[in-house]
């Protein structure tokens, strides 16, 4: 079975199981998968492998929206430079997004009974125990 076989499977499987196709595939699978290159879904992926994918992604989203903030209160004084908070935003929203979805990855995983990627037959899955 091929991989592109095997993504359809999967997505069958986790709709069949009441999971959104935009969670049990992200954006950013859809696209690596239109480029051809080969990943597994996000449940199959190691839980620190997928934090580490997911922390640089947690660190852009305060910079690009503290930059935006920043331009449109420009003629405004700050009692503390911006680039502090900013910094402190990117720290916390790096760590809440990469290891949060790690986290749920794992339980979701867990919760419809996904074991290795190289093993996986759809809807003939058996529940792991």
């Amino acid at each position: 079975m091929n991989q592109q076989e095997r993504v359809e499977l999967y997505r069958e499987y986790m709709a069949a199981r009441g999971v959104d196709p935009n969670t049990s595939v992200p954006p950013m699978w859809k696209f690596l998968w239109s480029q051809g290159i080969e990943v597994p879904p996000p449940p199959f992926i190691n839980p620190v492998v997928l934090a580490l994918v997911f922390i640089p992604v947690g660190a852009l989203f305060p910079l690009v929206l503290g930059v935006i903030f920043f331009l449109l209160n420009a003629g405004h004084t700050f009692h503390m430079p911006p680039w502090s908070w900013i910094e402190a935003m990117m720290v916390g929203c790096a760590l809440f997004l990469g290891l949060g979805t790690a986290v749920y990855y794992r339980n979701l995983a867990r919760r419809c009974g996904l074991g290795s990627w190289t093993t996986f037959i759809g809807h003939r899955q058996r529940p792991l125990p």
